[in-house]
């Protein structure tokens, strides 16, 4: 009993002990974030699936996943048509944003 109790709590730790998945990283090695996980905070991220070819973290371009606070669940939606999901919203097309910034004596 005491090695099935010691075991679960191994386990459990391992688990637990894992990192949030980024886009490249080796899948065995982080948690994706799913439909359906439970939330308790108002987060909107990146919907990331697990390439079989690869078996590194990629990601779904056009949906995102958003914390339902009333369910405590993260439920995945999908931008419209033409849109990706960027820097926390759903936009038209690829938008690059040029950075602007002072270095040295003049604009960058």
């Amino acid at each position: 009993m005491y090695r099935l109790f010691a075991l679960a709590i191994l386990l459990a730790g391992e688990v637990i002990g894992k990192e949030k998945c980024r886009i490249g990283d080796d899948c065995a090695s982080c948690i994706i974030a799913q439909e359906g996980d439970k939330c308790t905070e108002e987060t909107t991220s990146e919907s990331l699936y697990c390439d079989p070819k690869t078996k590194k973290a990629d990601l779904h371009e056009n949906a995102f996943l958003i914390c339902n606070l009333v369910k405590n669940k993260l439920e995945r939606k999908i931008c419209g048509n033409g849109q990706y999901f960027i820097d926390g919203k759903c936009r038209t097309g690829h938008i690059r944003y040029k950075r602007q910034g002072i270095a040295g004596s003049g604009r960058v």
